[in-house]
């Protein structure tokens, strides 16, 4: 097995638990080792930090799965590990459950199985390898949740920049069982159905889940704005939960689509108000016409997928923030959501406080929430704390 030795000065993060080896952290590889081998981490006094599988020409190198020097990563390996993310969204989450049958599975570096994603439609189980070391074991992935959930079908999806970065191809198949004539399950006793064939992330955002239903207890009788809304999820928990109507703002006429069909299959299309058009240019129009909402939902894309991102998308996060306060009623909410690892909360709060200021109003933030607990993540990784969810009330 290959050895990949620490610079000095870079072990801390390691050491404490941070499951991701960049390369500029590595001053040398002993031994050969093929992309998505296993490999052994080590600091510069030849101590073992932890075992992982290798990708030389990712910007992540290795991605640490074990801290047990004599663990193999084997089938028995990825089948215990599978094992403890079933029983916790068991025990813990409450998954699957009458109520809700969509939900993560497996969370990658949350469940110590970094480079993998598992979500789980009802009978559909659906799979993304994000490393080549994951997709290599694809076989055994396969297998083991075959055993393990309750399904019908199991599908990969591609289309992620990550899989290119590491070398990998992915295309969305079929690769156990049945194909599926639509992809429909429950959550919080809401019917949706999700396109993973050119759909966001596995065809859904299952991490959105608790706040969805927080924000629609605030919208009972009220007129919602959802921006970026996808296949509408926000506005039909809102609706369901006694909005008084919804517009859905997206730049996909496909997702908009799917947001009409999720809301006839909950019989609140008569509330529902679809609108094809880039948000900022929708708030632009907005705030000229003097239109107004109760409360404004903001779930934008990633701005910031990297640390070179970073000050481009705090630009951008708060001219939307601005944006999207300036055509909220006073009195009313803005629920925003910021899906970037590279931005802490701290830094979010702060984003928007400089919003409020710059559209001449006082926020006052009424909840703060991040990802479900299908979602889990290391307290030594903050990437994994990627989801912020903001509610503020807003004073003219």
């Amino acid at each position: 097995m290959a050895l990949v030795y620490i610079q000095p000065g870079h072990v801390q993060p390691i050491w404490a638990g941070h499951p991701w080896v960049y390369s500029r952290a590595i001053k040398r590889i002993e031994g050969y080792c093929a992309p998505g081998d296993a490999v052994d981490v080590i600091d510069p006094s030849g101590k073992f930090l932890g075992r992982g599988f290798i990708s030389p020409d990712s910007a992540i190198v290795v991605r640490i799965l074990t801290r047990r020097e004599g663990e193999t990563l084997d089938a028995e390996f990825l089948s215990r590990r599978i094992d403890a993310a079933v029983d916790m969204r068991r025990s813990v989450a409450g998954l699957p459950s009458q109520q809700t049958t969509g939900y993560r599975l497996i969370n990658s570096e949350g469940d110590d199985l970094g480079g993998l994603v598992v979500d789980v439609y009802g009978d559909v189980v659906v799979v993304q390898f994000l490393t080549v070391g994951m997709k290599k074991r694809e076989n055994e992935i396969f297998e083991i949740l075959q055993t393990r959930v309750n399904g019908t079908s199991i599908y990969e999806v591609g289309r992620t920049k990550h899989q290119r970065e590491e070398g990998i191809s992915c295309q969305t198949r079929i690769a156990r069982g049945r194909e599926a004539e639509a992809i429909v399950f429950l959550e919080n006793g809401i019917e949706f159905e999700a396109d993973i064939s050119e759909g966001q992330k596995t065809g859904f955002y299952f991490d959105q889940r608790d706040n969805r239903q927080a924000i629609a207890r605030m919208c009972v009788g009220r007129g919602v704005l959802d921006l970026f809304c996808y296949s509408g999820p926000f506005s039909i928990c809102a609706l369901v939960g006694g909005a008084a109507s919804c517009t859905c703002v997206d730049s996909s006429m496909r997702a908009l689509m799917a947001a009409e069909k999720n809301a006839r299959r909950n019989r609140v299309e008569d509330r529902i108000r679809i609108v094809n058009k880039n948000v900022q240019t929708y708030l632009t129009d907005a705030i000229i016409k003097e239109e107004k909402f109760d409360v404004v939902i903001v779930d934008p894309p990633n701005f910031a997928h990297t640390v070179r991102d970073k000050e481009s998308a705090l630009k951008a996060y708060k001219k939307l923030n601005a944006y999207a306060i300036r055509v909220t009623k006073s009195g009313g909410l803005v629920a925003t959501s910021c899906c970037s690892g590279q931005v802490s909360m701290t830094e979010f709060l702060r984003i928007l406080g400089m919003a409020s200021r710059e559209a001449n109003v006082t926020m006052r933030i009424v909840d703060t929430r991040g990802a479900a607990p299908d979602h889990p993540f290391s307290p030594a990784f903050e990437q994994g704390r990627y989801l912020k969810f903001v509610v503020g009330e807003i004073r003219t």
